[in-house]
C-alpha cells in the first residue's frame, strides 16, 4: 500500500473519531438542555431534586428558560455543524481513493452515499423529525415554562420583550441550520 493511500486511511479514521466525538457532544446539550429546563421547573415548584432544594418562592426563576435554551441551543447548532463538515469530508475521501489507486469504481463510504442523501428526500424525514425535535426541547418546552411563570407572576415590559427577543433568536437559529442542514445534503 502506498504512503499516500496509508495517509488517506488515517484521515478517515482520525475525521470517524472526531465525528463520533461531535455527535456525543451534541446529543450532550440537547440532554444538558432536558435537565436545566426541569431543573427550573423544580426549583420554582420548590421541590426537592437530589441535595438542591428551594426554601422558598423564586420569581421569575422560568423567565431563566429561553437564555438557558438559547446558549445550549447555540452549542448543539456548533457541534451539528461539525459533523455536516466532517461528513461531507469523509465522503470526499472515496473520490480521493479512486484517483489514488488508478480505480475504474468508485468505493462510495456511508457519507458519500445515496442512502444518506436519502435521509432529506421526501415530507416524513430523519431531517424532518430532528427540526421537530428541536423545535420542541429548545423551544416549545421552555415557552411552556415561561408561561407558567407568566401566569403565576405578572412579568415587567422589559422581561416579557427581552424574552420575545430570545424566543425569536432560538427560532431563527433553529430554521437557519435545518435550511443549511437541508441545502448540504442536496
Amino acid at each position: 500500500m502506498s504512503d499516500r493511500l496509508s495517509y488517506l486511511i488515517e484521515c478517515s479514521r482520525a475525521a470517524r473519531e472526531e465525528i463520533l466525538f461531535r455527535v456525543k457532544h451534541r446529543d450532550t446539550w440537547l440532554k444538558l438542555q432536558l435537565i436545566v429546563q426541569a431543573m427550573l421547573w423544580a426549583i420554582s415548584n420548590k421541590i426537592q431534586v437530589g441535595s438542591m432544594a428551594s426554601i422558598e418562592s423564586v420569581p421569575y426563576v422560568l423567565a431563566l428558560s429561553f437564555p438557558v435554551s438559547l446558549v445550549l441551543v447555540s452549542l448543539y447548532i456548533v457541534e451539528d455543524g461539525l459533523i455536516d463538515r466532517l461528513s461531507k469530508y469523509v465522503g470526499s475521501l472515496s473520490d480521493t481513493e479512486q484517483r489514488l489507486s488508478g480505480s475504474d469504481n468508485e468505493i462510495a463510504c456511508w457519507d458519500a452515499s445515496s442512502f444518506l442523501s436519502g435521509y432529506t428526500k421526501g415530507k416524513v424525514t430523519g431531517l424532518n423529525i430532528r427540526l421537530l425535535a428541536q423545535f420542541t426541547v429548545f423551544f416549545g418546552l421552555p415557552l411552556y415554562l415561561a408561561a407558567l411563570s407568566y401566569i403565576n407572576e405578572t412579568w415587567p415590559v422589559w422581561l416579557m420583550t427581552s424574552q420575545g427577543v430570545i424566543a425569536g433568536a432560538i427560532l431563527v437559529i433553529i430554521v437557519m441550520s435545518y435550511h443549511q442542514r437541508r441545502q448540504n445534503q442536496l
